[in-house]
């Protein structure tokens, strides 16, 4: 039977009981009338004991649901009432106070020891019934220090870096951009020369050709005739001229993000920078001039050349056969070779016919590996190591012999164009301006390093 139903059979029992005592009346009950109350009686303690029973078990189904309400609360961060206030167990259990009363031990105790009530009299010394934690906090009767103790008892719980627990209150610690960006190392105008200009345009002479007609000279024997007469030198002279370039380049970005995103603007300018040193580093040695574009070393007019390495040669030959046209042709000395890391890989593993080292080949024609420190020369000429020149050739040359004319150095500005100031859009520029001529163009010579 359900709760509802042994209720409505201990009411109707009730009934009963009282439809016999108002029978019976003032006068002496019969022995049917006195079977009758004592089996109504005896109904209503089976009634009473299976209620609380079915109570029992409904409160221990509540118990376990909220226990189970109150642990899927604590994984979703949220604290369990599971002692809260009498309103909030009356609401979470939706059991009145005396429902509850009569599911707690002590009532359970009361009634197994007194199962027909406590005696009215004789010898019989009223106890206290013990009221549990849990009862006295449903009904707001737990002390101070109950309290405390309960309190503690729900907070200790372990605090993790799950998500489930604190895990969400960690922050990455942001350091913004840390780098430059992506750039090869730039070394070609450290080796050139730099001249300031205060114009759009340069010129300058260079010596095209001069005669060498030094000679000692023999004490002339006459008045008249060519004894005596001293040798005539030459110099032939050209003149040449450059225009200022103007390099530059652009970045469009929105104020907001400038404005919010720490160390953007400081971002793009440097790789605005970056970017026109790594063209003037191309212009200088590559361009053709074409258009607006220098004209670089490697397309200069009169620069030599030597070619690749024939059989029987090594791949270092040819380097030392540049060294010497320049020192020959061009009277001066080379301060660098720029070599394209592709063929500076393949110079560097280079080794010598035979040898005994563990390989079973020869001994490297450079340093050795495990010694490579401090500037490589070959031929007793620095190299360098750059991209600025194609692979499959380098360039040898006295490098002051090349000069940047500096009209301007690379400075940013930040401008609007269009409909930009209505749409809170800046265009971050910058630009220089110089110049570039070879003065004397045979202290370079282009080698072929290989097909």
């Amino acid at each position: 039977m359900t709760l509802e139903e042994l209720m409505a059979a201990r009411e109707a029992t009730i009934k009963e009981a009282e439809e016999t005592v108002t029978a019976i009346g003032d006068a002496a009950p019969s022995d049917e009338q006195t079977v009758a109350l004592r089996t109504a009686t005896e109904k209503l303690r089976e009634y009473d004991k299976t209620i609380a029973e079915v109570k029992e078990t409904i409160g221990l189904k509540e118990t376990i649901r909220t226990a189970r309400e109150a642990q899927e609360a604590a994984r979703e961060g949220e604290r369990p009432a599971l002692y809260g206030t009498p309103h909030q167990a009356t609401r979470q259990q939706n059991l009145t106070p005396g429902e509850l009363y009569v599911q707690s031990d002590a009532y359970k105790d009361w009634m197994a020891r007194f199962p027909l009530g406590a005696p009215s009299s004789g010898s019989y010394q009223g106890e206290g019934v013990p009221v549990n934690a849990i009862f006295r906090s449903l009904l707001g009767m737990m002390t101070p220090t109950e309290q405390l103790r309960g309190e503690v008892e729900r907070a200790r719980a372990l605090v993790t870096s799950s998500d489930a627990s604190a895990g969400d209150l960690v922050r990455p610690d942001w350091r913004g951009l840390l780098e430059t960006g992506l750039l090869r190392p730039l070394t070609v105008r450290q080796l050139v020369s730099t001249i300031p200009t205060s114009t759009d345009a340069i010129e300058y002479a260079i010596e095209k050709s001069r005669v060498h007609g030094a000679a000692t000279v023999e004490e002339a024997a006459a008045l008249t005739g060519s004894t005596g007469t001293k040798p005539e030198g030459g110099l032939v002279f050209d003149i040449k001229s450059d225009t200022v370039k103007t390099i530059a380049e652009w970045v469009a970005a929105t104020k907001r993000i400038l404005s919010d995103a720490s160390g953007l603007a400081a971002y793009i300018n440097q790789y605005l920078r970056d970017d026109i040193a790594l063209e003037l580093e191309d212009q200088m040695i590559a361009a053709n001039g074409a258009g607006e574009d220098f004209v670089g070393i490697l397309n200069t007019s009169n620069v030599q050349t030597q070619d690749h390495a024939v059989a029987g040669e090594s791949l270092m030959d040819p380097f030392r056969y540049a060294k010497r046209k320049i020192r020959v042709n061009a009277r001066t000395n080379p301060t660098a070779v720029l070599v394209n890391p592709e063929d500076l890989e393949l110079l560097d593993t280079q080794k010598a016919a035979g040898g005994n080292n563990a390989t079973g080949g020869g001994e490297y024609y450079g340093q050795s590996p495990w010694a490579y420190t401090g500037q490589m020369t070959m031929w007793g000429v620095p190299v360098v190591e750059s991209e600025a020149v194609p692979a499959k050739t380098a360039l040898m040359g006295d490098f002051k012999r090349a000069v940047l004319f500096d009209r301007e150095v690379t400075n940013i500005s930040v401008g609007t164009a269009n409909d930009d100031f209505l749409r809170n859009i800046v265009r971050v520029l910058a630009e220089m301006r110089a110049g570039f001529g070879v003065i004397r163009p045979a202290a370079f010579c282009i080698i072929t390093v290989r097909d």
